[in-house]
């Protein structure tokens, strides 16, 4: 299993003791949570982060930005970015980190010519997008997770992308999560493949292969846009080991659960949460927000 760099370790850990980040926030307790019946061979991770839930979560004001304050923070103290070379992005530490090495890659963009998030109703030029950002994934070591809006993306006026170290975590807890999971592939399309045991819709392709990604979602939203008030499918984007998980959510709720949980990573805040957690509840949580595999066919959009 591929690992973050070392060297993007080193720094991150320079920048979060020079942030004056609590050790605890970046090491969280971890625990694998499996199906005792055995009947699902997907494994969830839980992590005990009750830092993570110390981040401001207040609507902002129509004339600030936490990212774009990141982004100018950062651009001006070249010393506070984790790492360079995304072309249009400014790679920061995560001021709240959900796992360790937990990272933003921000929109160099800032106000008054701020760029939103993508949309299914905009998907222009996306395939350039997602072939640089997961080979910058692929080559340091970062997963790169996105929230869509309406799905986690708090601060849908900025475009971001999470970098990830989940797997780091897996000395602690075993394989957990997309990371680990079993797949196998469709039998419609080569190349494209569907998680054993993992009970939502959703579809996963060959981090190489950006353009098919963008073709499905441009076909997801010509079938499901006009479910939505909003017009447009909101969906996450995880990067794993060379793949990646596409995921739409049956309903908007742009704060909360997000990538990372539909991924098979829960946060939670108390230890409560983290010893009571089950697959079960698991898969309560996320299915809240997400299609059951039975109800919406995706392979159908191949």
């Amino acid at each position: 299993m591929n690992s973050l760099r070392p060297e993007y370790v080193a720094r991150w850990r320079a920048i979060a003791e020079k942030k004056g980040l609590p050790p605890e926030s970046y090491n969280p307790a971890v625990r694998r949570v499996e199906d005792p019946s055995g009947k699902s061979p997907f494994k969830f991770g839980v992590l005990n982060n009750s830092y993570r839930f110390e981040r401001d979560n207040s609507p902002q004001s129509a004339s600030a930005c936490f990212l774009c304050d990141a982004v100018t923070e950062a651009t001006q103290n070249p010393e506070l970015q984790v790492a360079e070379g995304l072309e249009g992005y400014i790679c920061v530490a995560q001021k709240f980190p959900g796992m360790r090495e937990h990272s933003l890659a921000l929109a160099q963009e800032t106000r008054p010519n701020e760029r939103p998030i993508y949309t299914t109703s905009n998907l222009n030029g996306l395939e350039r997008e997602l072939a640089k950002i997961f080979q910058f994934g692929a080559q340091t070591g970062w997963r790169m997770y996105h929230n869509g809006v309406g799905v986690g993306a708090s601060i849908p006026g900025h475009e971001h992308w999470h970098m990830t170290n989940f797997h780091g975590h897996f000395e602690q807890a075993g394989p957990i999560g997309f990371e680990a999971a079993e797949h196998g592939s469709t039998i419609i399309s080569p190349g494209t493949y569907q998680m054993r045991g993992y009970p939502f819709a959703h579809m996963i392709f060959e981090e190489t292969e950006p353009d098919r990604i963008v073709a499905f979602l441009k076909r997801m939203h010509s079938s499901l846009g006009g479910r939505y008030g909003q017009g447009f499918v909101p969906h996450v984007l995880v990067q794993g080991q060379g793949k990646v998980l596409v995921v739409p959510a049956k309903q908007f709720r742009e704060k909360g659960t997000g990538s990372g949980d539909i991924a098979g990573n829960i946060v939670v805040k108390t230890r409560e949460e983290f010893e009571q957690a089950t697959h079960a509840s698991c898969i309560n949580k996320l299915g809240e927000i997400l299609y059951p595999e039975d109800e919406l066919n995706l392979i159908r959009l191949l």
